[in-house]
């Protein structure tokens, strides 16, 4: 193993096995722990790709097992063999930075953020709500947030059943607003700002926040798991 594998050893059973000094990891206990943290990293990338829960606690786990691998093994060489040494000195690095990142995961605002925050200021939850077709829930919050006048053009686009962007609400949340169009059709009542802001508004609003936190941005927040991630872990 020359110098510079030793300062950035790959974390891969195969590479290891085949730079390492041959007194090394005589039972392969090394060899083991990159092969099992090799799968562990291998599975978070695939499942958030696929925006499935990844599992980062397997990752951690895995990571601190080379570690403490890294550290038996370089323990029993002692000063024999410096480049291994060397390497499985440059493997602790890499894990100690690889759980710094995962750290980092854990407090990233992206992830924890409540809905509104994303939709305001998140446009990567934009983009994943067209790519999940939900552009209209996405919009009709987007739109909410503004504080527009509340007319009859919004109860139209989004809350009519039948609509063109037509959201899903609860019935006990949509009736209210069905009531208000049809008195206003009929000229029961005037068709102004006024009438509208009767309307439940604010639970349409909490209704798709809802609906949003607990499906789509769920799985967003697996997705953008492995898309911080990319690049961050050895």
């Amino acid at each position: 193993m020359n110098a510079s594998d030793a300062s950035n050893p790959k974390f891969d059973p195969g590479w290891w096995n085949a730079h390492k000094a041959s007194s090394a990891d005589p039972k392969g206990d090394f060899a083991n722990a990159l092969r099992d943290y090799q799968k562990a990293r291998d599975d978070l990338f695939s499942e958030s790709k696929m925006s499935r829960h990844p599992d980062v606690a397997e990752v951690k786990k895995q990571l601190e097992r080379v570690k403490a691998q890294a550290g038996v093994e370089k323990a029993r060489l002692g000063t024999f063999q410096k480049e291994t040494v060397t390497a499985l000195g440059s493997y602790v690095h890499k894990v100690d930075a690889a759980q710094q990142e995962l750290s980092r995961l854990g407090t990233a605002p992206i992830m924890k953020d409540p809905v509104k925050v994303l939709v305001k200021q998140a446009p990567q939850f934009a983009e994943y709500c067209k790519k999940n077709l939900q552009s209209e829930s996405f919009n009709f919050l987007n739109l909410r947030y503004k504080s527009p006048v509340k007319e009859r053009c919004w109860y139209d686009d989004f809350i009519k059943p039948g609509s063109k962007f037509e959201i899903n609400i609860a019935n006990v949340t949509r009736a209210p607003f069905n009531e208000i169009a049809s008195a206003v059709d009929k000229g029961a009542k005037p068709n102004t700002p006024a009438t509208w802001d009767k309307a439940p508004w604010d639970k349409a609003v909490s209704d798709i926040e809802k609906l949003l936190e607990n499906d789509v941005a769920r799985r967003f927040r697996h997705y953008m798991t492995g898309v911080m991630m990319t690049g961050k872990l050895p």
